[in-house]
């Protein structure tokens, strides 16, 4: 996870006290602010799962076992980490988890069944693994879990297929990974509020591009290392909450 675009001029580089409890925070994962007292009252932690009032994405890791943790409680350690602020109107790029998947039930060249699955429309599947892995389909209908693609693949996916699920633009709520770095993939949408702008792709030796219905349906990306990310903005953060 990182900013793309700063919506404001000025640098909001911030050094501030972490803490992991007992665990490392990783590169790239967003931070709110700590409530418990004393364990971590004015310390940062890893965002929770909703990611109601964002501080922050971590630039660098924050190894535990290398450094500790802030311990406000003890009134001795002050470990700081050097922290990007977030403000309203920043363009944030989150790539998509290819480990963190949903399992299609069933399938043929034009259909794809996520069971359980919310309104798909206007969303993508790209398939990581099993039948039909490296395709990429956009989906153009929707109705009960059955996904209907653009038109028919090179390939039809089955139950042995796997997918990450690529967010239509205009969609409000993520899935942030356990490590709250990346965005993963449930039959449902997640509960984080981040405002999905547009999707980009990128595979070796390309830049990232933008994802577009009329030219990337059906494109076949199998052994060449593709990754995906969501543009788009936070809508609660700490600086200028909304709930």
């Amino acid at each position: 996870m990182k900013i793309l675009h700063s919506a404001s001029s000025k640098a909001r580089i911030v050094k501030v006290a972490l803490d992991g409890a007992g665990s490392d925070i990783v590169k790239g994962a967003l931070l709110t602010q700590g409530i418990t007292d004393p364990d971590n009252q004015g310390i940062f932690i890893i965002s929770g799962a909703a990611a109601a009032d964002a501080f922050g994405i971590l630039l660098q890791l924050h190894d535990f076992s290398e450094v500790g943790d802030s311990t406000p409680e003890n009134g001795d350690n002050r470990i700081l980490g050097e922290v990007e602020m977030l403000a309203p109107g920043d363009l944030v790029g989150i790539e998509y988890d290819t480990a963190d998947t949903a399992a299609i039930a069933s399938g043929s060249t034009t259909t794809g069944v996520i069971t359980g699955s919310d309104t798909e429309q206007g969303c993508w599947h790209y398939m990581v693994a099993g039948t039909g892995i490296g395709q990429l389909a956009y989906i153009e209908s929707y109705s009960g879990d059955t996904s209907t693609y653009k038109s028919a693949l090179t390939t039809a996916p089955d139950n042995t297929t796997t997918v990450i699920r690529l967010l239509a633009p205009g969609r409000t709520l993520v899935k942030l990974t356990t490590n709250r770095e990346k965005l993963g993939t449930d039959a449902a949408d997640g509960t984080a509020r981040f405002f999905v702008l547009r999707n980009e792709f990128a595979y070796d030796g390309q830049d990232w591009t933008e994802l577009n219905y009329l030219t990337h349906h059906n494109l076949q990306l199998s052994g060449l290392n593709a990754k995906f990310r969501a543009v788009g903005c936070f809508q609660n953060l700490l600086v200028c909450p909304i709930d």
